[in-house]
């Protein structure tokens, strides 16, 4: 019987840890995307581009704990490519690299939300 109770009680805190990440990437992720959204399509954004290399250099060390790393490694491709276009950014590189920003970010929360497979 104390062996099914200290199961149930590393079932609670893995869930919760399982459940905290979640909540985390989620948000890691939807700050990202509205960063991005803001982006101007008609001039210059190098200063915004900045601040979402900021961010994503911030959290990157977190983030890579559980996301895997070519995921990681895709995001940050994509920012460094969108950074080298951000003074042009109607420019197809530019909207290429942020399109494939956003669809990676979309990937990670997708892989990162609360779910029994993920729990399991």
């Amino acid at each position: 019987m104390k062996s099914f109770a200290a199961s149930i009680i590393l079932f609670a805190i893995m869930s919760l840890a399982i459940a905290t990440n979640s909540i985390y990437i989620d948000n890691v992720t939807d700050t990202l995307k509205e960063m991005a959204s803001r982006l101007p399509q008609e001039k210059d954004c190098t200063d915004q581009v900045g601040a979402i290399v900021q961010y994503w250099r911030d959290n990157l060390n977190t983030v890579s704990i559980s996301v895997n790393f070519h995921e990681t490694e895709a995001i940050t491709e994509a920012i460094f490519s969108m950074q080298a276009y951000a003074h042009i950014p109607a420019s197809p590189e530019f909207q290429y690299a942020k399109t494939v920003f956003l669809e990676t970010l979309s990937e990670i929360a997708l892989g990162e939300k609360i779910s029994i497979s993920n729990i399991i």
